[in-house]
């Protein structure tokens, strides 16, 4: 919706003005400069949502996530602060992934002006 609202009215009325319907309107004009605005800041929410993840680990989950896996071997072996060490990495890893396919993304889809 947020890309939605960055699009100008000008642009909605000079696609009506050129006969589109409203269904071509949306799919030619609205929802590509809605998808050029959002990329990054849906990247954004898909890492901080991945992170958050990790607040589940106090609920009995099955599958566990990463942290309430690290939790339990640390209970139940002899892992330490290592097996944390190794989640911490792990998280980071993937966010950087995400971070990195979110701005490649946003390259394909960005026009330059």
């Amino acid at each position: 919706m947020a890309g939605m609202n960055t699009i100008a009215p000008g642009q909605i009325e000079a696609a009506r003005s050129l006969g589109m319907t409203f269904f071509q309107t949306v799919k030619n004009v609205i929802l590509p400069q809605a998808l050029r605005s959002s990329v990054l800041p849906l990247t954004n929410l898909l890492v901080a949502t991945m992170l958050t993840t990790a607040l589940a680990s106090q609920v009995p989950l099955n599958p566990r996530d990463l942290t309430g896996l690290v939790s339990y071997i640390n209970t139940h072996a002899v892992g330490g602060v290592t097996a944390f060490l190794i989640s911490a990495i792990l998280y980071c890893t993937t966010a950087v992934v995400i971070g990195q396919i979110g701005n490649w993304i946003d390259k394909k889809v960005r026009i330059l002006r």
